[in-house]
């Protein structure tokens, strides 16, 4: 974890003025941070909005650090200080960060003798020692270079105004940081509520949409259980009605199998008959049993049939019975046919 950052490589040619304070004595208004994006060689990407350097302003207002914020030659810490931040402010467009350095006499002569013409601000992480808290974005301190980051900071040069601080009304009283940081943690609060509220509406469409997942995965269970129920059922269906038609079928030809020897019954009576009855010969049964006339009748003897038992002594006039008609029928015959060949 960076513990802090030194924002360096970085220069303009704009002249940072030396000035007299009644105060602090000799000072320069450094210009730190400007809202913004930077991309860092070291530390990648770095975004300075009001929010952050208005926090680290608070914070160097509450001395967080216990200490005064010493500027130091090239990021030497431990040396001994050019100057001492004695405060923050920002301008008028709240848009920049500065800060009022004053400067020890070594600091001075650096700054006069050119010595140095660019400075470096260093922020990051602070833990108190004693309490353990931890406070991020705090300013650990301000190193003269000739290689600063970040390249909008003016250069430091001797200056004969002697003035006071040149924020004067454009510098924000703490009232107007309290309320613009409360605006800006306002706005932060209210974008952190919608995005959880929108984090929960989309908790809910997935929990809904996996509920419709599911109950089409269901559905589309059901369906194929069905198809397939209703597949057995038609093959069920479609093996009973096959059987049924080959039932039906086997059932026919038995029918007709009897039919035809209950047909074939009825003619072996019937013939017998007629031969009982003289009316026919042997000779004429397979064309009678046929059904064809024209055998039936060359069958017949040449001498006739004799009728004579039957006391009908060849009169033809008689009418024939219903039997003999069912015979006629049976061969094809007319009456009158059946009366030219005997009476049958």
């Amino acid at each position: 974890m960076k513990t802090f950052f030194y924002l360096d490589k970085y220069h303009t040619n704009k002249n940072m003025k030396l000035e007299e304070h009644p105060a602090y004595g000799h000072i320069s208004r450094l210009l730190l941070f400007k809202l913004g994006e930077h991309n860092h060689p070291m530390y990648g990407k770095i975004n300075f909005t009001f929010s952050k350097l208005n926090k680290m302003k608070s914070q160097f207002d509450d001395r967080v650090r216990k200490i005064d914020i010493a500027v130091d030659y090239g990021h030497n810490a431990y040396e001994e200080a050019a100057g001492w931040v004695q405060e923050l402010y920002f301008n008028e467009e709240n848009n920049e960060l500065w800060g009022i350095v004053s400067w020890t006499p070594a600091g001075k002569k650096a700054v006069e003798d050119r010595l140095y013409k660019y400075h470096s601000p260093e922020f990051g992480q602070y833990t108190d020692s004693e309490t353990g808290k931890e406070y991020n974005d705090v300013l650990m301190g301000v190193a003269l270079t000739n290689r600063p980051f970040l390249k909008d900071q003016p250069a430091i040069a001797l200056s004969d105004e002697i003035n006071e601080p040149q924020n004067g009304d454009n510098k924000m009283t703490q009232e107007e940081l309290l309320a613009k940081q409360k605006e800006l943690d306002d706005k932060e609060t209210a974008m952190n509520e919608a995005q959880r509220k929108l984090d929960e509406q989309k908790k809910v469409q997935d929990a809904i949409q996996v509920e419709n997942d599911k109950i089409k995965s269901d559905a589309d269970a059901i369906v194929k259980e069905t198809e397939a129920k209703e597949a057995a059922k038609l093959s069920e269906k479609e093996i009973e009605i096959k059987s049924i038609k080959e039932n039906n079928k086997l059932l026919s030809e038995k029918i007709e199998k009897m039919e035809k020897a209950s047909e074939v019954e009825r003619k072996e009576k019937a013939f017998s008959k007629l031969l009982d009855e003289k009316k026919a010969v042997p000779a004429m049964k397979e064309a009678y049993m046929k059904g064809d006339m024209g055998a039936y009748a060359a069958a017949m003897p040449s001498e006739g049939l004799n009728f004579s038992e039957q006391g009908n002594s060849g009169n033809n006039d008689e009418p024939i019975t219903a039997e003999e008609k069912k015979i006629a029928n049976s061969l094809g015959l007319s009456e009158e046919d059946l009366k030219k060949y005997g009476n049958m």
